[in-house]
């Protein structure tokens, strides 16, 4: 009786604890497949051409996080509720004929600007036209997909659509640049990942137009899809995330004007590096929790809000911080493995500032769910403010003195007090609560890690690659144990500050 009682409770748990595995064997194969491509654009590709392809996808991101990324956030928001009332396919039309049109006006725009100032420095004005046009249109038909099946809670489907645009990128970007050996053929290898990811959309589309209910389930909190409410939803993002781009983005234009373009490309990759594993698992972790966080937020008021909110960020926070400290205590051993010998020493001096910068954004996220769950981001706005003008400040007078060391520490004093006001901000916002005693518990559980890894370089500072390997595989094992503790915790289901 006793083996049948352990049995079912072991498969039991094993079936909770499915869908995450399933979305980190998923996130494992997009790291692969991004590793991959690190290591081989800084062997195959120079600095300055890397610097042009950095200017380049800053200008798709300003597109695509200002016009196209709010409205689909909105469309993430209703889309549970959409579907359970069946005005899912029509609003869906209508975001698509958002997105075209906004590619149309992108694609003149980046024209215009790059004819006028030659602002992506290596591209001509019709390969950049050509580059922002597919990715602004791609890119979030592709997300649509994905996202959709994420939420419908096909982790399976999701995982194949995520690993086909992230190795489909990789392998036709090293095929065009074998053979055309430009900057060109790289961007547009790129995008071709976006393109094939967008048959996502034509399954979800299927499924959404085959079902349908007796009769629409209104309730009073149902979020309602007019321009009116897109509006007031949206302009947040699109203010904020305006001043996000520049906070996060401008320093690879200041930098090229006052250092060159070579610079751009050692620190961009060099920033990467600490950015790419940072928001791999912010990505695995958001991916976990966003469809039980929308479902809990489905037609709730302002105690469901908070109750939803406190638990995620009590799940959230804590594995951000372990991943952060992780990466900034492994810095030279990633250095080693992940990049081409030029980038190495820029690394050594960036890449573990970047990664505490990265981990205090991700944290300051936090404030963008509490303004999903609101509905309402306008919480949002001074802290985006306090970053545009205090980032770029910091770079043009910091990299001045020095492109590396004064470009992070800009960066890192924008960074720094954006967090404090995200914080001080949301508890005006809504009697929340910052999982802190969680958070420094989980930093004290790392420190085997985050001590040893750098005393481990101190006496081995020119480590080759097997050793690199294996301490960063050793370590990375301790650290994926204190994750699994840290998901094992119940989300705080409490509605007020304790």
């Amino acid at each position: 009786m006793q083996i049948n009682q352990l049995y079912a409770s072991g498969l039991a748990l094993v079936k909770a604890r499915l869908p995450f595995m399933v979305i980190l064997l998923g996130r494992i194969g997009i790291a692969l497949a991004g590793v991959v491509t690190v290591k081989l654009s800084t062997v195959l590709l120079k600095p300055d051409q890397l610097g042009s392809i950095s200017q380049l996808n800053s200008l798709v991101n300003l597109f695509n996080i200002t016009l196209i990324i709010p409205v689909t956030h909105f469309m993430t928001r209703g889309f549970l509720d959409w579907y359970d009332s069946n005005q899912l396919r029509t609003n869906t039309k209508k975001y698509l004929g958002y997105v075209l049109a906004v590619t149309v006006a992108s694609v003149v725009v980046s024209g215009a600007i790059q004819w006028q100032w030659n602002l992506v420095n290596g591209f001509g004005v019709l390969s950049v036209m050509l580059l922002v046009g597919l990715n602004i249109i791609a890119q979030p038909i592709n997300s649509f997909g994905t996202t959709g099946f994420n939420l419908f809670g096909f982790r399976k489907t999701n995982v194949f659509f995520t690993n086909l645009v992230a190795w489909t990128s990789l392998g036709t970007s090293v095929l065009l640049f074998y053979i055309y050996r430009d900057t060109l053929s790289w961007s547009i290898g790129q995008v071709a990942g976006f393109v094939a990811g967008c048959f996502s959309f034509f399954l979800i589309w299927k499924k959404i137009s085959n079902h349908s209910v007796s009769a629409l389930q209104a309730h009073e909190h149902t979020i309602v899809f007019s321009k009116k409410t897109v509006f007031a939803f949206s302009w947040p993002f699109l203010f904020t995330s305006s001043l996000w781009w520049i906070q996060t983005q401008s320093y690879r234009f200041i930098l090229e004007k006052i250092q060159g373009l070579s610079e751009v490309g050692l620190f961009a990759t060099a920033y990467a590096l600490a950015a790419m594993p940072i928001m791999l698992y912010e990505s695995i972790i958001t991916q976990y929790l966003e469809p039980s966080f929308f479902g809990e937020l489905k037609n709730q008021g302002r105690e469901g809000q908070i109750k939803a909110w406190n638990k995620y960020a009590y799940l959230y926070l804590p594995g951000i911080a372990i991943a952060g400290a992780y990466v900034a205590a492994a810095t030279p051993f990633l250095a080693k493995i992940f990049l081409g010998k030029e980038y190495r020493s820029v690394a050594i001096q960036v890449t573990c500032w970047a990664a505490i910068i990265e981990t205090m954004r991700a944290a300051g996220a936090m404030m963008f769910q509490l303004g999903m769950a609101k509905v309402d981001n306008r919480m949002t706005i001074l802290p985006a403010i306090a970053g545009a003008i205090l980032a770029p400040l910091g770079v043009i007078y910091f990299g001045g003195m020095h492109p590396i060391a004064g470009t992070i520490t800009g960066l890192f004093i924008a960074g720094l007090i954006v967090l404090v006001i995200n914080i001080f901000l949301s508890y005006k916002v809504l009697p929340i609560t910052w999982p802190v005693k969680r958070i420094v518990q989980a930093l004290l559980l790392s420190i085997p890690v985050t001590v040893g890894l750098p005393v481990v370089y101190h006496f081995f500072p020119e480590p080759d690659y097997l050793f690199s390997f294996l301490a960063l595989a050793i370590s990375a094992l301790y650290i994926a144990g204190i994750l699994v503790l840290v998901l094992a915790g119940k989300g705080k289901t409490h509605t007020s500050i304790s």
